[in-house]
């Protein structure tokens, strides 16, 4: 597997369970599919668990690590390229109460990192990600309202993007 793709720092693993305990989104977008990048083999890890009732939607930056149990996990698997390309067929009137994007900026190309952050300013009501990717961080702050939250020194933002501020697509 390439170097990155697992994710094994606790504080993105809670932070991540947190935050959904805590915003209690009825349908979310997983841009990196962080549970598959986690190895979990269900929708739980380390004590915490996406209740079964969630909408769970992966966008598959890592397609070449197919595992049949990710199709049970997620309700809804995209390839990445259905939200980074607007010609490719992915439903525009599809929302979502959150997106997360945790670790995944740093494999995709600047264009897909900016249609995939486009896309969820326009489709998400809530974004949150690590702020790793200083780009990233600014793209949030140009489009919304955003809030930081540090673990043990580690950045991350929860954003709310300003729906009236954006360009009709």
């Amino acid at each position: 597997m390439e170097n990155g793709f697992i994710i094994t720092n606790e504080n993105d693993i809670y932070v991540y369970f947190e935050l959904i305990r805590q915003l209690n989104p009825q349908t979310i977008l997983d841009a990196g599919m962080f549970l598959k990048r986690i190895g979990a083999v269900a929708r739980a890890a380390r004590d915490c668990e996406l209740h079964p009732q969630i909408r769970l939607t992966g966008v598959d930056a890592f397609p070449a690590y197919d595992f049949p149990i990710y199709h049970r996990i997620y309700d809804r698997i995209l390839p990445l390229h259905t939200v980074t390309t607007p010609s490719a067929g992915c439903d525009t009137t599809d929302s979502y109460d959150l997106a997360v994007l945790f670790h995944v900026n740093e494999y995709l190309s600047a264009g897909e990192k900016n249609a995939l952050w486009d896309y969820c300013v326009h489709h998400c009501a809530c974004i949150i990600g690590d702020t790793t990717d200083p780009a990233f961080t600014n793209f949030c702050l140009a489009h919304g309202t955003c809030q930081a939250v540090s673990l043990e020194g580690q950045q991350y933002a929860i954003v709310n993007p300003d729906k009236h501020s954006l360009k009709e697509h």
